[in-house]
């Protein structure tokens, strides 16, 4: 199963509650959970409990085995950091079922976990429901406010050039468009935070692939969907700005690559 840092969990599931084990421990590994000899940890298994956007629960497990894997690239390995999900249903017991295909540890682990989240939640529905948001909520911001730190460096030095280029290039023939187009979608940002935001967007997705242009990787296309969210805030405002981009700049584009093929052909 894919995860995502800084939690180390899959995309749209966040910690609702992790027992305090020591460090090192399994969940203070990479994401990717491949290593070439074995870490340190502990306790060489762990369980908690996420919650998704959806509300629904499950208990996270990890545990490390040394196991000879190949990656994409062909980088071997010999240890890997195990992990998955057992469902917890509506009604907020565990899937036994689930459970029964761990190891004999990891079964122990997992139920001891859920039993201690299980016997702390608050009697009323409602109340429970109002810690899963909450802990949605706390994590999403987490995870955004690591992407937009962690990608800041090779974004914010090249901004001010591309603005200057933006305002003195095509913002010259759509000037009377952009920013109303916008305030009509409901935009509250200033015209000059429209522009620096639509240039972020540009240098985002600069690259073709996941390669970005400080030589990292992107995890997946997701994750750089989900720093442009982080850069604007807000998932609707990030496709607010989309939306404009693609109703005003995207055919002024095509506009502009028609009149240079003309002028190629007189």
């Amino acid at each position: 199963m894919r995860l995502y840092p800084p939690a180390k969990t899959p995309r749209g599931w966040y910690v609702l509650y992790q027992p305090e084990y020591k460090s090192p421990n399994v969940f203070n590994l990479n994401e990717k959970g491949l290593f070439r000899k074995k870490p340190f940890v502990r306790k060489e298994y762990g369980a908690r409990i996420l919650v998704s956007e959806s509300l629904s629960t499950s208990v996270q497990y990890m545990k490390l085995v040394e196991k000879e894997v190949v990656d994409e690239k062909g980088q071997a390995y010999s240890c890997v950091n195990m992990n998955g999900l057992v469902r917890i249903d509506e009604d907020l017991r565990l899937d036994e079922k689930e459970v029964s295909k761990l190891d004999d540890d990891l079964k122990e682990e997992v139920r001891k976990v859920y039993e201690e989240w299980y016997k702390s939640l608050p009697k009323k529905k409602d109340e429970i429901k109002l810690k899963l948001r909450q802990a949605v909520e706390s994590g999403k911001k987490q995870y955004w406010e690591y992407l937009a730190r962690r990608n800041s460096s090779w974004i914010e030095p090249y901004l001010p050039r591309m603005i200057y280029d933006f305002k003195n290039g095509i913002y010259q023939r759509i000037y009377d468009m952009l920013y109303e187009d916008y305030k009509k979608r409901g935009g509250k940002e200033s015209e000059d935070e429209l522009i620096r935001r639509i240039n972020i967007f540009v240098k985002l997705y600069e690259n073709e692939g996941l390669t970005k242009p400080d030589g990292t990787e992107w995890i997946s296309e997701e994750e750089i969907w989900d720093c442009w969210c982080a850069f604007c805030g807000s998932e609707e405002e990030a496709e607010r700005i989309c939306k404009t981009m693609e109703n005003v700049i995207v055919p002024l584009r095509k506009e502009l690559e028609e009149e240079a093929r003309l002028e190629e052909a007189a």
